[in-house]
């Protein structure tokens, strides 16, 4: 075979093939997550009766992308606000891979209503960009906003890096912004505090899908959120 006659070309095909073939092994391990890490918060974590943290959002306040959901923007939260504090913190991780806002107002803030949470975060909109329609977005998340309560930290929207994707980012953002701020609502700079990292952070801060976070990635929301939870506490 002509193959034989281009050693390195038959190296170049084997690394190929190689990179490829661990390239979609991960992203099946991934794809495995979301029921794994929604089985993790199905209860409660940690211990109650002192400081209540409600995480509401998609999959991001599940963790997917992180090797575990303790690696999880929400849980690194809660160890800070427990070593702030020196009080026990009980996680209440209501969230939902996929969700969009929409489906926080639906099937997440029943929920919320019905807890007495001394800290709620909430991560959203990243789904909604997917099919980005401004006049949509801005009336779902007025929305959202208008029915939170004050002390929530809302987060803007993720950082999309490039083209027509972070183009509506930045415009979503504005947006959600804008609402939150005349709701009264706390807002973690994320996308920033991602957009600081520059683009080869796509390298080094997401997971194999380059869309989720990964362990390193989620130590950036971690800051972005403490960055406004910690003055408060």
């Amino acid at each position: 075979m002509w193959i034989k006659q281009f050693p390195k070309l038959k190296i170049i095909i084997i690394f190929i093939v190689i990179f490829f073939s661990s390239w979609l092994y991960l992203l099946f391990r991934l794809s495995q997550q979301p029921q794994k890490y929604a089985q993790y918060w199905s209860r409660p974590i940690g211990q109650s009766g002192q400081l209540v943290f409600v995480a509401m959002g998609d999959s991001a306040a599940q963790g997917i992308g992180a090797s575990s959901p303790q690696k999880s923007y929400v849980s690194l939260l809660a160890q800070s606000i427990k070593k702030k504090t020196g009080k026990e913190v009980q996680i209440i991780n209501i969230s939902q891979s996929g969700a969009t806002i929409d489906d926080v107002i639906k099937n997440q803030l029943p929920v919320l209503d019905k807890l007495n949470p001394d800290v709620i975060t909430l991560d959203i909109g990243g789904n909604d960009l997917r099919e980005y329609d401004k006049k949509e977005f801005t009336i779902s998340i007025t929305k959202l906003t208008s029915q939170l309560p004050k002390q929530t930290i809302i987060a803007d929207t993720p950082y999309f890096m490039h083209g027509i994707w972070e183009r509506q980012a930045v415009e979503a953002s504005r947006v959600l912004i804008q609402q939150a701020k005349f709701n009264g609502l706390t807002i973690a700079p994320l996308h920033m505090s991602m957009k600081n990292k520059g683009w080869p952070s796509m390298f080094y801060l997401y997971a194999h899908d380059w869309f989720h976070p990964n362990d390193k990635g989620y130590e950036v929301w971690h800051d972005a959120f403490w960055k406004v939870i910690e003055p408060e506490l």
